[in-house]
């Protein structure tokens, strides 16, 4: 069932809101061929058939909870919970810059029982640092730029394991260029 016949059978049925009192679902117009093209250039992916098609009929509708606009024109429907992209949008990806969570060291990984991180730490040497992303919840990741824009970075096979490597200090490049 597309978004639009879910929609279209809402309206046919009775809708009953948290007081019991019976709503009716109302459409907003839809978008003009040249609104579609315009929203479609301001999304980073293609929109899906079953998408357009629900713009072309009804960019969205009121009369529930609270009004919900597909096309962003005009006030968004915003979930009375916390969602998980906002979550991750506003503040686990400044989270994961600023503290690195879940890093572990070379050494941690070479004594892991963990076959893979065993593994993967035996085929690097001590200046890496290793993420396991495994089990990885929505808003993990890791820092890939952490040392700049030419940080060394390695994953294990297909596995979501990445190690980075930690540069030299300043000092031991000085001192290492004197020798």
């Amino acid at each position: 069932m597309t978004p639009l016949e879910i929609i279209r059978r809402s309206q046919t049925g009775t809708l009953i809101d948290e007081d019991g009192n019976v709503v009716t679902l109302e459409l907003f117009p839809g978008l003009s061929n040249t609104e579609l093209q315009d929203f479609a250039n301001r999304v980073p992916c293609r929109i899906p058939s079953e998408i357009a098609e629900l713009l072309g009929a009804c960019r969205g509708f009121h009369g529930t909870v609270e009004q919900v606009d597909f096309s962003g024109r005009d006030l968004m429907f915003e979930p009375p919970h916390q969602s998980l992209i906002d979550d991750v949008h506003e503040d686990r990806l400044a989270h994961v810059w600023r503290t690195n969570p879940g890093v572990l060291s070379h050494e941690q990984c070479l004594l892991s029982e963990d076959p893979v991180l065993s593994a993967f730490a035996g085929e690097l040497d001590e200046s890496f640092q290793i993420i396991d992303l495994r089990l990885a919840k929505p808003g993990d990741g890791f820092s890939w730029g952490r040392y700049g824009p030419k940080t060394q970075i390695r994953r294990f096979g297909t596995h979501a394991v990445f190690a980075y490597k930690k540069p030299k200090s300043l000092i031991s490049r000085l001192l290492g260029r004197a020798r």
